[in-house]
């Protein structure tokens, strides 16, 4: 991996220690014959093996995650919940990489990859926000590089519009230009950039297999609305469409990225930032192209879509890059709602209609065509349904009833399933960290709020009802 500015480094590898965990997991299109013990919660269908082995058995595959800055007290991104997120993410990750024989889920075929955190050079300094935070991710084989901020709002170039606004833009302002950096770590076939909030439920295979080596494989995923893959992929994402009115070019989700590494592709984006060369007025966006409206636009969610625009000249000598847009049923899985209201950000006159701008008998609406534990979803991301550790304050009990009808049933119904899954991964993170002593063992757990679905893990709704791991 290089940083901009230095010559090319590796960091170092990291072999990540597994265990198992009694979920089953199905791949898209890319099924596989997973192993019970009889303790599965569910009763899962048993895939067909139609699958071939992996045309790079050898290939090496990171996930990544970027920490901008850590907050305080008992605010989301406080440290001590920032640690819990990283170990049951780690350990989604890591269960999906053991012997089958040893394995109660559905296995990956790729070797286990390597966990990398990438934090802002300032919050990793001596005192710095998530100081106290780094140990703990060592701990859980996370590889820690400090890394400086990608830009300076100073350095950017253009009429000012970039330079002015970059810095309040999206979560982060301009450190979320941090999560490029998964292009500059060539040591890997495969990056997968996730955001703390998210897991993963099933294996990546059929991504990989896309990327790596699709000519040679049977395990091609599909993109979404039907589009055909071109002959070469060089990125996975889903989009926002609740970002923009219908018609504009949609933002690149920001909580999952799965890349090619390619140093030349940062060094495009990065000049495109500095370059400036956008404006809001007329729908202009990045480099005439109308990317970069909505909400982040200015940072990774605007300026990774004008990179994989088809539309864009490019110079002879330049191959173009090709991402694909996944459905956000499958993949980043957040159950947000599939037309525009009140709470999205189209046109008044966008109201009621699909935020994709398809017709209303094509409008893809997750929250009714999706479960869990029928293996539709592949990876999820908590930030529709709220950060797990917050203990969603709910009015009462019924939001939780699984049997329940009426408006919004579907979304509680999946956020329930959702919450149920992370806290299912929570409880065999701690008993895998207790086993290896760096927690405490979870005894006489004192949380009893809605235990069915937060198993002893919350004392009472908010932030400060979340019980933590204990590391030691």
């Amino acid at each position: 991996m290089r940083t901009v500015g230095s010559s090319r480094r590796h960091y170092p590898q990291v072999v990540l220690v597994v265990s198992s965990l009694s979920v089953l997991i199905l791949t898209q299109l890319c099924f596989l014959v997973f192993v019970t013990n009889g303790t599965d919660r569910l009763p899962y269908p048993s895939p067909p093996s139609n699958c071939p082995p992996p045309a790079r058995p050898d290939a090496k595959i990171a996930y990544v995650v970027v920490l901008s800055g850590c907050g305080g007290g008992t605010s989301a991104s406080a440290p001590h919940f920032l640690a819990d997120a990283a170990a049951v993410l780690a350990w989604s990750i890591q269960r999906l990489h053991r012997s089958p024989r040893e394995a109660t889920v559905a296995v990956s075929r790729y070797p286990a990859p390597d966990l990398h955190a990438l934090v802002h050079d300032e919050a990793a300094a001596p005192g710095g926000s998530c100081s106290s935070l780094l140990p703990i991710l060592r701990s859980l084989n996370y590889t820690v590089t400090s890394l400086p901020s990608v830009v300076r709002p100073s350095m950017i170039g253009g009429d000012g519009h970039v330079r002015d606004r970059i810095g309040r833009d999206g979560c982060c302002g301009e450190l979320e230009l941090l999560k490029l950096h998964v292009y500059n770590m060539d040591e890997y076939d495969a990056v997968v950039y996730l955001d703390l909030d998210a897991v993963v439920l099933r294996p990546l295979d059929d991504l990989f297999d896309t990327i790596i080596a699709p000519s040679s494989s049977g395990c091609v995923v599909k993109a979404r609305f039907g589009r055909p893959l071109p002959p070469r992929v060089d990125a996975f994402f889903t989009r926002d469409y609740r970002l923009v009115p219908i018609g504009r070019p949609a933002p690149i989700q920001g909580g999952f990225l799965v890349v090619r590494p390619s140093p030349p592709a940062y060094d495009e984006m990065v000049q495109a930032i500095l370059r400036g060369n956008y404006s809001s007025a007329g729908d202009y966006g990045w480099e005439g192209t109308g990317h970069g409206l909505g909400y982040g636009g200015l940072t990774v969610q605007g300026i990774l879509p004008w990179f994989y625009d088809e539309r864009r000249e490019l110079p002879p000598s330049r191959p173009p890059h090709r991402g694909v847009e996944l459905s956000e049923c499958r993949y980043n899985a957040q159950f947000a709602q599939p037309r525009h209201d009140k709470t999205t950000k189209g046109a008044p006159a966008d109201e009621g209609k699909c935020t994709t701008g398809l017709p209303e008998d094509q409008c893809e609406d997750c929250r009714r065509n999706v479960t869990l534990s029928r293996g539709d979803v592949v990876t999820a991301h908590l930030t529709g349904c709220g950060k797990p550790w917050r203990c969603l304050r709910v009015k009462d009990r019924s939001m939780y009833a699984p049997l329940r009808a009426g408006p919004g049933w579907t979304h509680q119904r999946l956020c329930t399933e959702l919450h149920g899954a992370w806290f299912g991964l929570r409880r065999e993170a701690g008993e895998v960290l207790a086993g290896r002593g760096l927690v405490e063992a979870d005894a006489n757990l004192t949380g009893g709020f809605l235990t069915d679905v937060f198993g002893g893990y919350c004392r009472s709704t908010g932030f400060d009802g979340y019980v933590p791991l204990k590391f030691v």
